[in-house]
């Protein structure tokens, strides 16, 4: 049975994840309100756990795993995205040169967590590099591309559809990992963006800077606009913060200020994946 095939089987499961990432975003819009607890008590662990097992069946019935350079076969279409417009939210991100935007599978898309992620995109047409900025109702190895991305890969294809093969790559960025903070972010919400990796991360932690001792905190990653954050916990203005790669490289950066304010340019980091 092809990978097509047995997607179409799963489709309504799909619903079914759509109502956890409903409360995250309400949560994470007023996340110490007593209404938002008490949701979160009644309904998020039992939703999130649900959630969390239909994406975890799926990927193993179609054997999807992009982290493991693992090479997909589908169709490239094209919605002609700009840059900034993905779920992704790179405002403070500019384009590197020559990597163009795409969407993936909105579950290859891991709760935003191949945000940033370069896919080479082979066709008879050669190979070319993309970003990972947006999510998609495609098919399950399907790529949705951006203007750029499609002139590329379809050689200025006038149609949409065209057969392609693709994989994970590292980046190769010469330039540090970037934090941004998200807009509003202060000392009691935490909201942190990491971009410019050549890996996509595999957690984020911080370690508050106020003499309190409370070692490292971990932090959530929030799906619904791709930054990192804590639930109620106030990490305060400013913190070190250790970067862990998916390919299990670590690094600190020293006292990184965590407060939004306008025209702040990103923290540096002192390293990259």
């Amino acid at each position: 049975m092809s990978a097509s095939i047995k997607s179409r089987r799963y489709v309504g499961l799909f619903c079914l994840i759509s109502i956890p990432s409903l409360i995250t975003l309400f949560s994470g819009i007023f996340p110490c309100t007593t209404t938002s607890i008490q949701l979160t008590r009644k309904m998020h662990t039992r939703q999130q756990f649900l959630a969390v097992f239909i994406q975890m069946a799926i990927a193993q019935v179609l054997g999807l795993d992009p982290y493991s350079g693992q090479v997909f076969r589908g169709q490239a279409t094209t919605d002609g995205a700009p840059w900034e417009r993905g779920n992704c939210l790179f405002f403070f991100w500019p384009q590197p040169k020559g990597i163009n935007p795409i969407a993936i599978n909105s579950n290859m898309w891991d709760s935003s967590r191949m945000c940033g992620a370069c896919i080479a995109i082979t066709n008879e047409f050669g190979t070319h590099l993309a970003v990972v900025t947006d999510q998609s109702t495609v098919g399950p190895t399907d790529l949705d591309l951006g203007k750029d991305s499609w002139d590329e890969v379809s050689n200025h294809h006038i149609s949409s559809g065209i057969p392609i093969s693709w994989k994970m790559v590292p980046c190769n960025f010469t330039t540090p990992i970037q934090f941004t903070n998200q807009k509003g972010a202060h000392p009691f919400w935490t909201a942190i963006q990491v971009a410019n990796s050549n890996l996509p991360i595999k957690s984020l932690e911080a370690l508050p800077l106020d003499n309190k001792s409370r070692g490292w905190v971990k932090l959530k990653r929030n799906s619904a606009s791709n930054h990192f954050g804590t639930k109620c916990k106030p990490i305060g203005r400013s913190a070190d913060l250790r970067v862990t790669c998916m390919n299990g490289k670590q690094f600190i950066t020293k006292n990184v200020n965590l407060v939004y304010s306008e025209g702040q340019p990103p923290t540096m980091a002192t390293g990259n994946c």
